[in-house]
């Protein structure tokens, strides 16, 4: 073994934040030539391309957080649609909204998302059975938290009306 090869510490990636999952071909591993190139500027038609092809990924989001959370991985390409000098700046803004270790508050919160995902998924509590008709149209599900504005008198004596209803066609048990 070599003096030079003797001080050569492998680098790893953060075990935090795993690398995105490939399940399909995509743009960057068919054609990785055009995300590691020798040489681009800014204004490059491959810059471009392989900045586009990026955006139009499902795997960007995932491909962002690891390649902002293992920057020793990332010197250089594009990743996530982003180039070595925006990669930088988002992680200083991280690490000034979310502090020094902003990797571990990140995954943290992906954790707790995605533990919750799992849960409303496989929650088997019994609901009350509530014929869907016209007057009665199934609730929508909110796809992301939204401002609730207060209930007005007006609708809590539709509420009320409601439940009352409800509650005289429901048979004793």
């Amino acid at each position: 073994m070599s003096t030079a090869a003797s001080n050569v510490s492998a680098v790893t990636s953060d075990p935090r934040v795993p690398f995105p999952a490939v399940t399909e071909g995509t743009a960057c591993r068919t054609r990785p030539a055009r995300w590691f190139p020798k040489r681009y500027g800014e204004d490059s038609i491959e810059r471009h391309q392989a900045v586009n092809a990026c955006k139009r990924c499902p795997l960007a989001e995932q491909c962002l957080l690891w390649a902002l959370a293992n920057p020793e991985l990332t010197e250089h390409g594009i990743w996530a649609a982003t180039t070595p000098t925006k990669r930088t700046y988002l992680r200083q803004a991280l690490q000034a909204r979310l502090g020094t270790d902003w990797v571990a508050v990140v995954a943290a919160r992906r954790r707790a998302r995605t533990q919750a995902s799992t849960e409303r998924r496989w929650d088997t509590r019994v609901r009350p059975a509530v014929p869907l008709t016209a007057a009665n149209p199934p609730a929508p599900v909110p796809s992301e938290p939204r401002h609730w504005e207060p209930v007005t008198p007006e609708q809590a004596a539709r509420n009320r009306e409601t439940l009352l209803a409800a509650l005289r066609e429901r048979p004793a048990a």
